[in-house]
């Protein structure tokens, strides 16, 4: 896939999980620490989305050098589907979202480190590098949450 397009793609996945994580945090606001937790998830898929949209920038002026990259499209899709209708689920509790999330987080820290080790360009590398080790704090900051109210 070319690399624009791809960068679309990531992009696409950050804005969603971020607008998920959003849902959550409102719909979770009868529980605060959860939807803290959700709020910050949210700011920082806003921040990996910008970082993306930086790198799309620079990809931009130097077009002559934008490598492929492949994604696997029919698992992304699969992935924004699953976002998409659980952000269209109105009421759910702190402890499923929790879990959703956390599934969530794994899936695309795995997406994000196959691509890392998939593509020649430095740069896209790293920032897939970024992408994946955002999504391992997350996934670490989740499951803390999650062994402490199944405890």
């Amino acid at each position: 896939m070319n690399l624009m397009k791809a960068l679309d793609v990531l992009e696409k996945v950050e804005t969603t999980l971020g607008l998920l994580y959003r849902h959550f945090s409102e719909i979770t606001s009868d529980d605060p620490e959860v939807s803290r937790l959700f709020a910050d998830l949210a700011d920082d898929e806003d921040s990996h989305r910008l970082s993306i949209r930086y790198q799309q920038r620079v990809a931009r002026s130097n077009a002559e050098g934008l490598n492929e990259i492949d994604l696997d499209t029919v698992a992304l899709s699969a992935f924004l589907e699953s976002i998409e209708k659980m952000r269209s689920t109105p009421a759910i509790d702190s402890l499923a979202a929790l879990r959703f999330a956390r599934d969530a987080e794994v899936s695309a820290g795995e997406h994000h480190l196959k691509n890392a080790l998939g593509t020649t360009n430095p740069e896209i590398a790293q920032l897939l590098r970024s992408l994946g080790s955002g999504d391992d704090q997350h996934l670490t900051r989740l499951k803390e949450l999650l062994r402490e109210r199944s405890a």
